[in-house]
């Protein structure tokens, strides 16, 4: 017998909830690097813009300051 996938979800959703908390408190925050978080490689003007959203590599965790 199959139970439905809702059901399983629904009977399974405390335990779910349980991991989902645990590992957000557990898990550590690493702060972003320090510094200007813009720059421009070369000289001139600028001929591309770069939009990075959600990465934690572009907010430079992991690292002391942006230039490195």
């Amino acid at each position: 017998m199959h139970l439905p996938f809702w059901l399983t979800t629904i009977a399974l959703f405390p335990v779910l909830l349980y991991q989902g908390k645990r590992t957000r408190r557990i898990t550590p925050r690493l702060p972003e690097a320090q510094g200007d978080n813009w720059g421009q490689y070369g000289e001139g003007e600028a001929g591309l813009s770069l939009l990075v959203i959600g990465e934690s590599t572009a907010a430079g965790v992991g690292i002391e300051r942006h230039h490195q």
